[in-house]
């Protein structure tokens, strides 16, 4: 209200000096931060009102804010939404993959305690393949018998020293122990499809941020007018009131 007021005595004040003073109104179609206070008037101006372009975002900082945790970039850009999202799912396949790791971990303890229950077996120092191999045969004198017929010697368990021996008390409670023992497998192989749906998240959530930034950049210079105000009333006698304006299309 107070620089319409004052705009509106200046005028009044050019209009009544019109016969022995000119008014210079200017129209630069370059944007106003290229153009100086001297192409608009010789003396310095008592009062200046500038808009310019700001806001602008780095479309690099987007891409690495969302690589390194989905929906980073997104908020940076300003979408909540989306940052919400993919936030969102990153939250979930994690929890998802974590959940499945405790699952797999319980299985696993599972089937070697049932082990140690129903064949004897010591638990500590197995190898994986060990724990295929019990659920093969019934004891390790008819495990090792089988890999002399194979001439798979090097396979052979120490059958004296005991760390490897096992004996089923059933065949039953062997099937059961090498069923639990599959369950827990295909547990664990599900991992794969978490890790892949967190690295997809996260090239997605950069590929997305990328292009919100983008496109904030590109509304932000569609801008319809930027303008550039100057008056200066330091000389009443030769006062000046200018304007530049410009645009994109």
């Amino acid at each position: 209200m107070k620089l319409r007021l004052l705009m509106l005595m200046l005028l009044f004040s050019v209009f009544a000096n019109a016969q022995q003073n000119s008014v210079n109104l200017y129209y630069n179609p370059l944007r106003f931060s290229e153009i100086s206070k001297a192409d608009v008037l010789n003396d310095t101006p008592d009062f200046d009102i500038t808009t310019d372009e700001s806001g602008r975002k780095s479309v690099g900082k987007a891409l690495l804010y969302s690589l390194i945790l989905p929906g980073a970039g997104e908020f940076y850009v300003g979408d909540a939404s989306y940052g919400k999202f993919f936030l969102g799912m990153e939250i979930i396949v994690w929890g998802s993959y974590l959940f499945n790791q405790h699952q797999y971990s319980s299985l696993k303890g599972d089937y070697k305690a049932y082990a140690s229950l129903h064949a004897d077996v010591s638990k500590a120092g197995k190898d994986a393949q060990y724990w295929i191999n019990i659920g093969k045969f019934d004891d390790i004198y008819n495990y090792n018998e089988q890999r002399r017929r194979d001439r798979r010697v090097d396979d052979i368990y120490e059958e004296v020293s005991g760390s490897k021996y096992w004996n089923w008390d059933s065949r039953d409670n062997r099937f059961t122990y090498d069923a639990k023992r599959l369950k827990a497998v295909s547990i664990k192989n599900r991992e794969v499809y978490f890790v892949t749906g967190i690295l997809v998240n996260h090239l997605v959530s950069a590929i997305n941020a990328v292009r919100l930034a983008r496109k904030h950049n590109r509304n932000l210079a569609s801008n319809p007018v930027d303008y550039r105000l100057v008056i200066d009333t330091m000389q009443p006698q030769n006062a000046y009131f200018g304007i530049a304006l410009s645009t994109k299309f």
